[in-house]
């Protein structure tokens, strides 16, 4: 007789995934669906689009932003203009397409420098995002 033990994990939606002796069952939460509830069903519910994008869902997890005017990108994340100051904690450079760059100070990070790098920060509290 062989024994298996049960686990238990939770996946990126927050299932309870069982693993069971050939193959394994997730519990989706609601709003999620798929084997791995991997599908949100209501992507929108966390506004995704960022910079004042209006999010519109279309179906099946499937959804697209519709940026302002000085942002663009898949998530509104990419600055348009130098004009705004969109660069966090670096310089604005005007680039040859579309949007523009920023060049980032030495431990940020990010299409606006709003991350810090904590493989750059050799003193501080990168969880409080404070680098020194």
């Amino acid at each position: 007789k062989q024994w298996y033990q049960r686990r238990v994990a939770i996946t990126a939606g927050g299932a309870q995934c069982l693993d069971l002796v050939a193959g394994f069952e997730c519990r989706c939460p609601a709003r999620y669906l798929g084997s791995l509830c991997e599908m949100d069903t209501t992507p929108c519910q966390d506004q995704p689009c960022r910079h004042g994008g209006k999010c519109t869902e279309y179906g099946a997890g499937q959804f697209g932003c519709d940026c302002t005017e000085a942002w663009g990108g898949t998530l509104c994340e990419l600055p348009k203009s130098c004009d705004f100051d969109p660069c966090f904690h670096g310089k604005c450079k005007s680039g040859s397409g579309p949007y523009v760059t920023c060049e980032c100070y030495k431990t940020y990070t990010g299409p606006t420098c709003e991350h810090i790098d904590c493989l750059l920060c050799v003193n501080g509290d990168c969880a409080a995002q404070v680098c020194t």
